[in-house]
């Protein structure tokens, strides 16, 4: 399986959800981060298509960058 980066608000109603999520895929041995973001309802990231992004929008893109290429990282060591 490969890793998996579930993003969440703490305002989401599918929080829940994906707190379960990660916990199954954690408990068959999966790679998992569970990012939750204080606050923030669903979809809050699509607010850097926007004018004004929210500052968490931003971070989350960061973050997802910072994810990602630490994936590539490990590939290449592998």
């Amino acid at each position: 399986m490969s890793p998996l980066l579930v993003v969440v608000g703490l305002k989401e109603v599918l929080l829940g959800g994906a707190r379960r999520f990660a916990e199954a895929v954690s408990d068959a041995a999966g790679t998992v981060s569970l990012d939750i973001y204080d606050g923030r309802p669903h979809a809050f990231h699509v607010s850097v298509l926007g004018g004004e992004p929210l500052p968490s929008g931003v971070t989350l893109l960061q973050c997802i960058t910072e994810w990602s290429s630490s994936l590539a990282v490990r590939e290449h060591m592998i």
